[in-house]
């Protein structure tokens, strides 16, 4: 009963609607002139997972933001989306050239995860394996191993001798 009532506490608060934190709440807050809404925007996005799909569009506009944390939230929200979230899969690649780390980081962790229809992407994963930066050398080679990998699988799945 507790649990309830401070459920309805926060549903409640003033100034606070229950539609700010809805996808296209969240998808109105890319668009603040304030980064720490965009920021706040991309992190609640990231823990909707698949449901927040109607926002890949913005959160691949997001990737080319001013502000490299919104930058890099937009990579990981893209990344929870899943295979959805393919479209962005240009997007993504161009952040593979971000002047921030961080950012490229997060390009390269979330190309494998939206589960890219070809291997378009290997090439500039090859490329980002002379990264300045070791932790995104390592995170390209992961990547590429994971397409890899669902390729084979893809391969596999396809074939009559695979049931």
């Amino acid at each position: 009963m507790k649990i309830l009532f401070f459920i309805g506490l926060i549903l409640f608060v003033p100034g606070c609607t229950r539609d700010e934190n809805s996808v296209e709440g969240l998808m109105q807050k890319l668009e603040s002139e304030e980064a720490s809404d965009r920021v706040a925007a991309v992190s609640v996005l990231k823990t909707y997972g698949p449901e927040a799909e109607p926002a890949v569009d913005a959160l691949s506009k997001t990737l080319a933001d001013s502000d490299p944390a919104v930058r890099v939230g937009a990579g990981y929200a893209l990344a929870a989306i899943g295979p959805e979230a393919a479209p962005a899969l240009p997007a993504l690649i161009r952040a593979l050239k971000d002047a921030d780390a961080e950012v490229r980081l997060a390009a390269a962790y979330a190309i494998p995860a939206i589960s890219a229809p070809d291997d378009s992407a290997i090439p500039i994963l090859e490329a980002a394996l002379d990264d300045s930066d070791p932790r995104v050398q390592t995170e390209a080679a992961l990547a590429i191993r994971k397409l890899q990998l669902a390729a084979k699988h893809r391969g596999h799945g396809s074939s009559p001798s695979a049931n």
